[in-house]
């Protein structure tokens, strides 16, 4: 079924979704800011260059050796000028920005400086010089990216009042929201959890607790993904969107309100059978995650129909784009055309300041090259020496400059 999101309809899903103030109906910059149009850009998938938001791009090949090896690689982010942090599984590590390793910070093991998690799917805020990783006593371990050591321990927040839930908070994912405070996503694992977020400080302390309205009948099986809740940062505020909710949420100590509200018709996942949806069920629903925005974009990848692509919305055209699945399709998911170098796509992850950061895999890297020879020789020879990636190997990050207009 097909319909078109009205005014109303928004003003309808802002009041449900955050229980907050009204919005001037005759507002037409509000509806640009509320409605992102999904279901016809579904339908109709594209090919996306990068041309047209992005002026350039460097890659770097990460080192990669028996040592230096990184699976299941999360976000990159860059650490002042020189140093990227990327972190994968059971592995967090500093690279220059040639691509040499560094150093690691901490390790896994249960034992004096090790974790028990590396939480690559983790954000990072403007604010941090310091990255977590989860311990082993329901803690998160704060190491220095300086020196690599442990500064202190972040204790999961807990409640005054511990009937009838327990008093510690199940904290899937959080993120800084200013530089002493932090915000974290609440598990719904009984289908009728209190809180949706929660704001604490580094000793635990509850700051804030915002209410969860959304329940399913629990079934006493575990269903969580790490990118369930997700955080991003824009213009120095904090934002939040849950799996099975269409409403991005602009979230701070005075208030919680709706920046976006995506339109997915009836490809939006029903919250109330969260825990009893199949898989061949939920692939008929499209799930946005690992949102970033600039000025004047919006990136998010979609997961449907069992395939991962990437969405764009452009503000000021107030227009919605979704890549389309290409036969050079690596790894089930499609990156942007990289239309400027006429080389490997682009997988958007991460905007810091002017940069728009993404990863690589190595195996499409190597795929690009045993099916592009023709393109190969007009590369320029720091692009043709990335033929020797094995295809097993580290990936490539690339740092696209973006346009200023």
């Amino acid at each position: 079924m097909k319909f078109n999101l009205t005014t109303s309809s928004l003003l309808l899903i802002f009041i449900m979704s955050c229980n907050s103030k009204k919005i001037e109906e005759s507002n037409v910059q509000q509806k640009k800011t509320l409605g992102i149009d999904l279901i016809e850009a579904l339908d109709y998938e594209t090919t996306i260059g990068t041309n047209f938001f992005i002026d350039s791009f460097t890659y770097i090949p990460l080192e990669y050796s028996e040592k230096t090896t990184i699976r299941n690689l999360g976000k990159p982010y860059l650490i002042g000028d020189s140093i990227l942090l990327i972190k994968g599984f059971r592995r967090i590590a500093l690279f220059n920005k040639k691509g040499d390793y560094i150093k690691d910070i901490g390790h896994y093991g249960n034992d004096p400086g090790g974790y028990r998690n590396s939480l690559p799917k983790s954000d990072m805020s403007p604010y941090q010089t310091t990255v977590f990783a989860q311990g082993w006593k329901d803690n998160y371990i704060k190491y220095s990216l300086q020196d690599g050591k442990i500064v202190n321990s972040l204790a999961r927040p807990k409640r005054e009042n511990n009937v009838p839930f327990k008093s510690e908070l199940i904290i899937g994912s959080f993120t800084k929201i200013d530089s002493s405070n932090f915000l974290g996503y609440v598990v719904n694992f009984q289908g009728n959890q209190p809180e949706k977020l929660v704001i604490f400080n580094d000793l635990g302390k509850l700051l804030k607790t915002y209410k969860n309205h959304q329940s399913f009948i629990d079934t006493d099986a575990v269903v969580f993904s790490p990118t369930e809740g997700d955080f991003f940062h824009y213009n120095k505020k904090t934002f939040f969107k849950e799996d099975f909710n269409d409403t991005v949420f602009e979230v701070d100590l005075n208030g919680i309100k709706a920046k976006y509200v995506f339109n997915l018709g009836d490809k939006s996942p029903p919250y109330e059978e969260k825990e009893t949806l199949t898989f061949s069920d939920r692939v008929n629903y499209a799930f946005i995650e690992n949102i970033i925005e600039t000025d004047e974009h919006l990136f998010f990848y979609v997961n449907y129909q069992g395939e991962k692509r990437i969405g764009i919305y452009y503000k000021l055209l107030d227009k919605t784009e979704i890549a389309k699945l290409s036969e050079m399709d690596d790894l089930n998911s499609v990156g942007l055309k990289n239309d400027i170098d006429d080389f490997i796509p682009f997988y958007p992850e991460v905007i810091q300041g002017n940069n728009i950061i993404g990863v690589t895999p190595a195996e499409v890297v190597y795929n690009w090259f045993q099916s592009n020879p023709e393109k190969v020789g007009k590369l320029p020879p720091e692009l043709r020496s990335l033929k020797d990636i094995p295809q097993d190997g580290n990936p490539v990050v690339m740092i696209g400059k973006l346009k200023t207009r």
